[in-house]
């Protein structure tokens, strides 16, 4: 008697998820025919000409966006990272745990200064942000390159950080002015974002050296050097955000080297 009744809630078990499995069946059936015509499920139109390399370097100011990328990765990942903890452990004499406690001070002046930057970005235009954020990060870097005490050098570096900060959001929503968010610029786009692992690359080795043949200190200024003549470039540029905006910039994938995000 009870094995008959375990048979009979069973199929009242199967019964029951058949017929959920038929209701949403209708339900996907009734969904599909009813917006197979809609605006909804039409794909986006690529409703403005493709952006080519050879297009793009025409314009001032994606060729200034090329250079402070480089200067972003020669600066935010290749001196920070290679540079920054033998700093901190040999010429202020402190030990792994302090590097990192200055890794973090960058990281932290960049957090503050990222979200309202690219607010700001959005309202006063691209342009003016990439100069003072690039400027100040440019002096800032050469100031820590010269730290003789701990608490120095953190304070350089938080504000180098806060200076990334300010010109890393400007610079994604300058590219993202410069090639449309409807345009197809696969190649333009990849040239940017390899910019920085250009500077990346070459400022992780070329610091090393300057500061195995020269110094420390000549090292932080030459990398500074870089960011200020990045500045220049965007002082020869026109400015990107051509009309006030109405709301924010479209996303518009540049990947994470792009932005000089956080090391």
């Amino acid at each position: 008697m009870a094995e008959a009744t375990e048979q009979m809630e069973h199929a009242e078990h199967a019964q029951h998820a058949e017929n959920r499995r038929i209701a949403l069946l209708i339900a996907a059936a009734v969904v599909f025919f009813s917006l197979r015509h809609s605006p909804l499920a039409a794909p986006e139109q690529l409703t403005e000409p493709p952006v080519t390399l050879r297009v793009a370097l025409h314009q001032k100011a994606y060729r200034a966006a090329l250079l402070s990328n480089f200067a972003t990765g020669w600066s935010v990942f290749g001196l920070r990272m290679a540079l920054v903890p033998l700093f901190v452990s040999e010429v202020l004499a402190h030990g792994a745990g302090m590097a990192g406690v200055a890794l973090a001070t960058f990281a932290a002046g960049n957090v503050l200064a990222v979200i309202p930057s690219g607010y700001l970005s959005d309202r006063i235009g691209r342009r003016m942000l990439l100069i003072i954020g690039l400027s100040v990060s440019g002096v800032a870097t050469a100031i820590v390159g010269g730290a003789s005490s701990f608490p120095q050098f953190l304070a350089g570096a938080y504000l180098a950080g806060a200076a990334a900060g300010m010109f890393s959001s400007p610079q994604q929503a300058a590219v993202a002015d410069i090639i449309g968010s409807k345009a197809r610029a696969g190649t333009a786009l990849a040239t940017f974002q390899m910019m920085a692992d250009l500077g990346s690359i070459a400022g992780s080795f070329a610091v090393g050296e300057i500061a195995q043949h020269l110094s420390f200190g000549a090292a932080f200024v030459i990398s500074g050097g870089i960011l200020l003549a990045a500045a220049a470039g965007w002082v020869l540029a026109p400015e990107t955000r051509t009309h006030p905006s109405a709301g924010p910039t479209p996303a518009r994938a540049l990947g994470p080297e792009a932005g000089g995000e956080l090391p």
